[in-house]
């Protein structure tokens, strides 16, 4: 069974670090991102099965990000 893939997105370097170990330890793929811009990438490169996503980011919102996603 192939492992389900998590798009980390925050701007604190320590919480995605942290989300992502635990998420691995669990047997996902975690890829962890700081920025709206960097989650729009990650969206198109590696098409994610569940995105984690900080409401409060440097460059946008969230919800700015979330919907651009849609």
């Amino acid at each position: 069974m192939a492992k389900l893939r998590v798009l980390v997105v925050d701007d604190s370097a320590s919480v995605g670090r942290a989300a992502k170990e635990h998420l691995e330890a669990d047997g996902y793929r975690v890829s962890a991102v700081q920025s709206g811009e960097a989650a729009l990438a990650a969206v198109e490169s590696e098409k994610p099965d569940l995105i984690l996503l900080d409401m409060r980011l440097p460059d946008s919102s969230g919800f700015q990000v979330c919907e651009k996603m849609r």
